[in-house]
Protein backbone atom coordinates (compact mmCIF):
# COMPACT_ATOMS: atom_id res chain seq x y z
CA UNK A 1 0.00 0.00 0.00
CA UNK A 2 1.01 3.62 -0.44
CA UNK A 3 2.61 5.29 2.56
CA UNK A 4 0.79 8.57 3.17
CA UNK A 5 2.43 9.64 6.46
CA UNK A 6 5.76 8.81 8.01
CA UNK A 7 7.52 10.21 11.02
CA UNK A 8 8.54 9.72 14.63
CA UNK A 9 6.67 9.39 17.89
CA UNK A 10 8.50 10.44 21.04
CA UNK A 11 7.80 11.05 24.70
CA UNK A 12 9.61 12.17 27.83
CA UNK A 13 10.78 9.42 30.15
CA UNK A 14 8.25 8.65 32.85
CA UNK A 15 5.30 10.20 31.01
CA UNK A 16 2.72 9.00 28.54
CA UNK A 17 2.54 12.30 26.67
CA UNK A 18 3.15 11.24 23.08
CA UNK A 19 4.39 13.80 20.57
CA UNK A 20 4.75 13.37 16.83
CA UNK A 21 7.15 14.78 14.24
CA UNK A 22 6.33 14.16 10.59
CA UNK A 23 9.32 13.14 8.47
CA UNK A 24 10.39 14.46 5.07
CA UNK A 25 10.91 12.37 1.94
CA UNK A 26 14.25 11.16 3.29
CA UNK A 27 12.57 10.02 6.51
CA UNK A 28 14.28 12.64 8.65
CA UNK A 29 12.73 15.04 11.14
CA UNK A 30 13.79 17.60 13.73
CA UNK A 31 12.41 17.34 17.26
CA UNK A 32 11.86 20.75 18.85
CA UNK A 33 10.89 22.02 22.29
CA UNK A 34 12.89 19.36 24.12
CA UNK A 35 13.78 19.96 27.76
CA UNK A 36 17.35 20.27 28.94
CA UNK A 37 19.12 17.20 30.42
CA UNK A 38 16.06 14.99 29.89
CA UNK A 39 15.68 11.41 28.64
CA UNK A 40 13.32 10.76 25.72
CA UNK A 41 12.08 7.64 23.93
CA UNK A 42 11.44 7.63 20.19
CA UNK A 43 10.27 5.22 17.51
CA UNK A 44 9.53 5.52 13.79
CA UNK A 45 6.12 4.90 12.23
CA UNK A 46 4.28 4.96 8.91
CA UNK A 47 0.61 5.21 8.00
CA UNK A 48 -0.60 3.66 4.74
CA UNK A 49 -3.44 4.52 2.39
CA UNK A 50 -5.79 2.26 4.37
CA UNK A 51 -5.07 4.30 7.49
CA UNK A 52 -3.15 1.47 9.11
CA UNK A 53 -0.12 2.32 11.26
CA UNK A 54 3.13 0.36 11.49
CA UNK A 55 5.77 1.02 14.15
CA UNK A 56 9.37 0.02 14.68
CA UNK A 57 9.63 -2.75 17.24
CA UNK A 58 12.61 -1.21 18.99
CA UNK A 59 12.18 2.10 20.86
CA UNK A 60 15.34 4.18 20.98
CA UNK A 61 16.28 6.49 23.86
CA UNK A 62 18.46 9.58 24.08
CA UNK A 63 19.20 12.23 26.69
CA UNK A 64 19.36 15.90 25.76
CA UNK A 65 22.37 18.02 26.65
CA UNK A 66 22.25 20.87 29.13
CA UNK A 67 20.77 23.95 27.48
CA UNK A 68 22.15 27.52 27.59
CA UNK A 69 22.28 29.00 31.06
CA UNK A 70 20.36 32.09 32.07
CA UNK A 71 22.87 34.47 33.73
CA UNK A 72 20.91 35.98 36.61
CA UNK A 73 23.71 36.97 39.01
CA UNK A 74 23.37 40.72 39.46
CA UNK A 75 20.16 40.90 37.40
CA UNK A 76 18.31 43.86 38.87
CA UNK A 77 15.52 44.39 36.36
CA UNK A 78 14.00 42.11 33.73
CA UNK A 79 11.04 43.36 31.71
CA UNK A 80 9.64 40.62 29.47
CA UNK A 81 6.50 42.54 28.35
CA UNK A 82 4.11 39.62 28.45
CA UNK A 83 1.19 42.06 28.20
CA UNK A 84 2.57 44.06 31.12
CA UNK A 85 5.60 46.14 32.16
CA UNK A 86 6.31 44.27 35.39
CA UNK A 87 9.86 43.73 36.60
CA UNK A 88 10.01 39.94 36.86
CA UNK A 89 12.96 39.81 39.28
CA UNK A 90 13.50 41.29 42.73
CA UNK A 91 15.16 44.68 42.43
CA UNK A 92 14.06 47.68 40.40
CA UNK A 93 10.45 48.90 40.40
CA UNK A 94 7.89 47.98 37.79
CA UNK A 95 7.95 50.18 34.71
CA UNK A 96 5.15 52.24 33.18
CA UNK A 97 4.28 51.97 29.50
CA UNK A 98 3.09 55.36 28.29
CA UNK A 99 1.30 55.46 24.91
CA UNK A 100 2.72 52.05 24.06
CA UNK A 101 1.15 48.84 22.77
CA UNK A 102 1.94 45.13 22.64
CA UNK A 103 3.00 43.26 19.50
CA UNK A 104 4.53 39.90 18.61
CA UNK A 105 7.93 39.55 20.22
CA UNK A 106 10.92 37.24 20.20
CA UNK A 107 10.27 33.51 19.77
CA UNK A 108 6.51 33.69 20.15
CA UNK A 109 6.50 36.10 23.09
CA UNK A 110 5.08 39.60 23.47
CA UNK A 111 7.04 42.82 22.88
CA UNK A 112 6.49 46.50 23.66
CA UNK A 113 6.00 48.85 20.71
CA UNK A 114 6.56 52.62 20.61
CA UNK A 115 4.38 54.43 18.10
CA UNK A 116 4.68 58.17 18.74
CA UNK A 117 6.97 60.86 20.09
CA UNK A 118 5.23 60.48 23.45
CA UNK A 119 5.59 56.69 23.63
CA UNK A 120 7.86 55.82 26.54
CA UNK A 121 8.83 53.12 28.97
CA UNK A 122 9.32 54.93 32.25
CA UNK A 123 11.39 53.30 35.03
CA UNK A 124 11.27 55.41 38.17
CA UNK A 125 14.84 54.59 39.15
CA UNK A 126 17.96 55.66 37.25
CA UNK A 127 19.60 52.22 37.89
CA UNK A 128 22.60 52.74 35.56
CA UNK A 129 23.63 56.23 36.70
CA UNK A 130 26.56 54.92 38.76
CA UNK A 131 28.32 54.19 35.46
CA UNK A 132 29.00 50.50 36.12
CA UNK A 133 26.22 48.39 34.65
CA UNK A 134 25.14 46.01 31.89
CA UNK A 135 21.98 45.98 29.86
CA UNK A 136 20.70 43.64 27.17
CA UNK A 137 17.53 43.64 25.10
CA UNK A 138 15.99 42.75 21.74
CA UNK A 139 15.13 45.56 19.33
CA UNK A 140 13.35 45.80 16.01
CA UNK A 141 12.36 48.59 13.59
CA UNK A 142 15.06 50.97 14.77
CA UNK A 143 16.38 54.00 12.89
CA UNK A 144 18.16 57.23 13.82
CA UNK A 145 16.86 58.38 17.18
CA UNK A 146 16.57 57.84 20.93
CA UNK A 147 16.68 54.34 22.46
CA UNK A 148 17.22 54.97 26.19
CA UNK A 149 18.59 57.61 28.52
CA UNK A 150 18.90 58.60 32.16
CA UNK A 151 17.15 61.84 33.03
CA UNK A 152 19.09 63.89 35.58
CA UNK A 153 16.27 66.18 36.70
CA UNK A 154 12.51 66.53 36.47
CA UNK A 155 13.05 68.84 33.50
CA UNK A 156 12.81 67.60 29.92
CA UNK A 157 16.20 69.15 29.16
CA UNK A 158 18.72 67.39 31.38
CA UNK A 159 19.91 63.89 30.49
CA UNK A 160 22.93 61.65 30.93
CA UNK A 161 23.98 58.26 29.61
CA UNK A 162 22.16 58.40 26.30
CA UNK A 163 22.04 55.37 23.98
CA UNK A 164 20.87 56.27 20.50
CA UNK A 165 21.39 55.79 16.79
CA UNK A 166 22.86 58.65 14.78
CA UNK A 167 23.71 58.41 11.10
CA UNK A 168 22.90 54.69 11.24
CA UNK A 169 25.43 53.96 14.01
CA UNK A 170 24.72 52.99 17.62
CA UNK A 171 26.17 55.52 20.06
CA UNK A 172 26.51 55.68 23.84
CA UNK A 173 26.98 59.20 25.22
CA UNK A 174 27.66 60.18 28.83
CA UNK A 175 26.77 63.70 29.76
CA UNK A 176 27.48 66.44 32.22
CA UNK A 177 25.31 67.37 35.15
CA UNK A 178 23.59 70.06 33.08
CA UNK A 179 23.18 68.52 29.62
CA UNK A 180 24.31 65.46 27.76
CA UNK A 181 27.12 66.21 25.32
CA UNK A 182 25.64 64.77 22.16
CA UNK A 183 26.99 67.70 20.16
CA UNK A 184 30.57 67.00 21.28
CA UNK A 185 30.77 64.10 18.83
CA UNK A 186 32.53 66.32 16.28
CA UNK A 187 35.43 66.58 18.72
CA UNK A 188 35.85 62.84 19.03
CA UNK A 189 34.75 62.71 22.65
CA UNK A 190 31.71 60.53 21.98
CA UNK A 191 32.58 58.22 19.08
CA UNK A 192 29.95 55.88 17.68
CA UNK A 193 30.42 52.13 17.80
CA UNK A 194 31.66 50.71 14.53
CA UNK A 195 29.45 47.91 13.27
CA UNK A 196 28.00 46.47 10.09
CA UNK A 197 24.63 47.63 8.82
CA UNK A 198 21.63 46.04 10.51
CA UNK A 199 18.33 45.18 8.86
CA UNK A 200 15.84 47.27 10.84
CA UNK A 201 12.99 44.87 10.02
CA UNK A 202 14.65 42.01 11.95
CA UNK A 203 15.03 41.35 15.66
CA UNK A 204 18.52 41.90 17.04
CA UNK A 205 19.88 41.23 20.50
CA UNK A 206 21.91 44.22 21.73
CA UNK A 207 23.98 44.46 24.89
CA UNK A 208 26.04 47.19 26.53
CA UNK A 209 28.50 46.80 29.39
CA UNK A 210 30.01 49.82 31.14
CA UNK A 211 32.79 50.06 33.73
CA UNK A 212 33.27 53.39 35.52
CA UNK A 213 36.75 54.40 36.68
CA UNK A 214 36.35 56.92 39.50
CA UNK A 215 40.02 57.96 39.29
CA UNK A 216 40.05 58.87 35.60
CA UNK A 217 36.35 59.75 35.42
CA UNK A 218 36.04 57.62 32.29
CA UNK A 219 33.69 54.87 31.18
CA UNK A 220 34.82 51.77 29.31
CA UNK A 221 31.80 50.71 27.26
CA UNK A 222 31.48 47.55 25.18
CA UNK A 223 28.81 46.91 22.54
CA UNK A 224 27.43 43.50 21.48
CA UNK A 225 25.15 42.37 18.65
CA UNK A 226 23.55 38.90 18.78
CA UNK A 227 25.88 37.76 21.54
CA UNK A 228 29.10 38.82 19.82
CA UNK A 229 31.36 41.70 20.94
CA UNK A 230 31.39 44.29 18.16
CA UNK A 231 33.22 47.37 19.42
CA UNK A 232 34.35 49.22 22.54
CA UNK A 233 34.83 52.90 23.36
CA UNK A 234 36.19 54.93 26.25
CA UNK A 235 34.40 58.18 27.08
CA UNK A 236 34.61 60.86 29.73
CA UNK A 237 32.01 61.76 32.35
CA UNK A 238 33.54 65.20 32.87
CA UNK A 239 34.81 64.53 36.35
CA UNK A 240 31.98 62.21 37.28
CA UNK A 241 29.41 64.99 37.48
CA UNK A 242 26.70 62.65 36.15
CA UNK A 243 27.44 59.79 38.54
CA UNK A 244 24.53 59.07 40.89
CA UNK A 245 22.65 62.13 39.64
CA UNK A 246 19.88 60.30 37.78
CA UNK A 247 16.15 60.59 38.42
CA UNK A 248 14.71 57.96 36.08
CA UNK A 249 15.52 55.66 33.15
CA UNK A 250 13.54 56.14 29.95
CA UNK A 251 13.21 54.05 26.80
CA UNK A 252 11.71 55.42 23.59
CA UNK A 253 10.02 58.68 22.72
CA UNK A 254 11.64 61.95 21.75
CA UNK A 255 14.60 63.24 23.71
CA UNK A 256 14.50 67.04 23.86
CA UNK A 257 17.40 68.78 25.52
CA UNK A 258 19.04 72.09 24.79
CA UNK A 259 21.01 74.96 26.25
CA UNK A 260 21.48 78.51 25.06
CA UNK A 261 23.77 77.43 22.19
CA UNK A 262 22.86 73.91 21.11
CA UNK A 263 19.78 71.99 20.08
CA UNK A 264 20.54 68.37 21.00
CA UNK A 265 17.22 66.64 20.39
CA UNK A 266 16.84 63.03 19.28
CA UNK A 267 13.94 61.72 17.22
CA UNK A 268 11.59 59.00 18.40
CA UNK A 269 11.59 55.59 16.71
CA UNK A 270 8.75 53.27 15.79
CA UNK A 271 10.72 50.53 17.52
CA UNK A 272 9.76 47.39 19.40
CA UNK A 273 11.58 46.14 22.53
CA UNK A 274 11.59 42.75 24.18
CA UNK A 275 13.24 41.13 27.22
CA UNK A 276 14.99 44.19 28.63
CA UNK A 277 17.61 43.16 31.20
CA UNK A 278 19.50 45.56 33.46
CA UNK A 279 22.38 44.43 35.66
CA UNK A 280 23.22 46.94 38.39
CA UNK A 281 26.89 47.27 39.42
CA UNK A 282 27.85 44.35 37.20
CA UNK A 283 29.85 44.10 33.98
CA UNK A 284 28.80 41.00 32.06
CA UNK A 285 31.57 38.92 30.53
CA UNK A 286 31.63 37.95 26.85
CA UNK A 287 30.50 34.45 27.82
CA UNK A 288 27.58 35.75 29.86
CA UNK A 289 26.34 37.98 27.02
CA UNK A 290 26.58 34.99 24.67
CA UNK A 291 24.66 32.85 27.17
CA UNK A 292 21.84 35.41 27.36
CA UNK A 293 21.57 35.50 23.57
CA UNK A 294 21.58 31.70 23.24
CA UNK A 295 19.09 31.34 26.10
CA UNK A 296 16.59 33.87 24.78
CA UNK A 297 16.79 33.16 21.07
CA UNK A 298 15.20 29.77 21.77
Amino acid sequence: HTIVVKGFCYYKDGTGDYMFAEADKNFTATLTGLESKTKYWVSAYVVNSEDKSFWTEYIYSFTTLEGPKNPTNGLYAYYTFENNTTNTVSGAPNASGINTSYVDGVQGGIALQFSSSKSRLNISEAIIDNGTFSTAFWIKDCSDGHIFSVRTSDSDYEYAFVFSIRDGMFTFVPGTFYYHKYYFSDYGLTPSFEHSDLDASKWYHLALTSQYNSVSGKLSVKFYVDGEPVDAITCSTYGGRDINKGVKLLFGGTLTTQNYMFDMSLNWMNMSLDNVRIYKNKVLSDDEVQQIYEYEKQ
